[in-house]
């Protein structure tokens, strides 16, 4: 997809259809400029497929210096964004950079929350499994939220949602009591009895649990996006 659209073929339509997170590459070599009258039509066409929904609105105001500012909204009326493009760019890039808008406002919308610090090895391990099985919720209702093809991608991304931890003893870390913990992401969440002898992912059970686990939901989305549109730092 992304050569034959660096060789001026036009495959926004089935890219945005069956490859969404493919879009931010192919949008990069987008060069196929329609007509002004139909610029507007054609993102909004465009944005509707990456939305997963129908009515998107999208006005395009040729500024002074040429290019194009787009303004956006849904079939609600609701505000999507506003994003300026080079005139040379064509519809896939325009809608592209709106659909970042609107993916930066979804999951921008979970600011983190405090989470108690345990106060012993029990509470932690309690803790930090309630946290994962929330997690897993938040992220099932955050997915629910993309199109079918997108939310099939993404969970590809994300599997596995389980967690297999220790918590070791209790530490000082960063001068306040913590627990250490090893973890790997598996199917089941569980925890391990004894110190695992291989090598796991190293933090602390406060740590881990920082900012709930909704805004960790939202920060797992973030990140399984800009791996699957290979743009690290797309949606910062």
């Amino acid at each position: 997809m992304v050569f034959a659209s660096e060789l001026g073929v036009d495959v926004s339509a089935p890219v945005t259809r069956d490859l969404p997170f493919l879009s931010v590459r192919v949008a990069q070599a987008d060069r196929h400029f329609p007509s002004k009258g139909s610029y507007a039509h054609d993102v909004a066409a465009l944005l509707d497929a990456l939305l997963g929904m129908a009515g998107c609105i999208v006005h395009a105001k040729e500024a002074l210096d040429g290019r194009w500012v787009l303004r956006a909204t849904d079939a609600s009326s609701n505000d999507i964004g506003v994003t300026v493009v080079e005139q040379e760019r064509g519809p896939l890039y325009g809608a592209v950079r709106l659909w970042r808008l609107a993916l930066r406002a979804r999951l921008g919308a979970v600011p983190p929350a405090l989470s108690p610090r345990p106060r012993s090895a029990e509470e932690a391990q309690t803790q930090v499994k309630k946290f994962v099985r929330q997690r897993q919720r938040d992220l099932d209702t955050l997915l629910d939220t993309f199109p079918d093809v997108q939310r099939s991608h993404l969970l590809d991304q994300l599997r596995p949602l389980g967690l297999t931890f220790f918590i070791g003893e209790s530490e000082e870390i960063w001068g306040a009591k913590d627990w250490p913990m090893s973890y790997v992401a598996t199917v089941e969440t569980c925890l391990l009895p004894n110190p695992p002898v291989e090598r796991l992912g190293q933090t602390s059970a406060s740590h881990f649990l920082d900012g709930g686990p909704a805004h960790a939901a939202a920060t797992d989305v973030q990140k399984a996006i800009e791996q699957l549109t290979d743009f690290s730092g797309w949606l910062a």
